[in-house]
């Protein structure tokens, strides 16, 4: 083999290397962009996991705060029927306690006027008949003094 051809084949084992080179250049590009966007691709369903995880949370937070919300009302509620229940009960012990003293005092009236009216029958009584009243005595020991 000449030179010439030996120096062509040499010229032509180096293009081959330096498309070798150059293809696997290409190839380490590639890789690297492929790389990023690899990694570009997770951190963006990373940042959407995370917001939808917000979102989530968000959405428990409101519907605590509903319930809690909703349970202070029961309370209030419940509390109010046990404030009517309490008054309905006094109103009732007092208005029983009225109509209690209602009928003693009835009672007592119809007592004293029953003697009352027995003082003017037994009085009446006396004035008919020869014997005096105690009354009629006491109006006869005042005269006489």
């Amino acid at each position: 083999m000449e030179e010439s051809e030996l120096e062509s084949e040499l010229r032509v084992a180096a293009k081959g290397v330096l498309c070798a080179a150059a293809h696997r250049s290409a190839l380490a590009k590639r890789a690297v962009r492929q790389a990023q966007a690899l990694l570009h691709e997770q951190d963006r369903v990373a940042q959407e996991e995370q917001r939808q995880a917000k979102a989530g949370a968000a959405r428990v937070a409101h519907e605590v705060s509903k319930f809690w919300r909703s349970c202070c009302k029961v309370a209030e509620h419940f509390a109010k029927q046990q404030s009517q229940v309490a008054n309905r009960k006094r109103q009732q012990q007092s208005i029983q306690d009225m109509v209690s003293r209602s009928e003693a005092f009835s009672n007592e009236v119809s007592h004293k006027l029953l003697a009352a009216e027995q003082e003017l029958d037994s009085a009446s009584f006396c004035e008919d008949s020869d014997v005096p009243s105690s009354q009629a005595f006491a109006e006869g020991e005042e005269a006489e003094e």
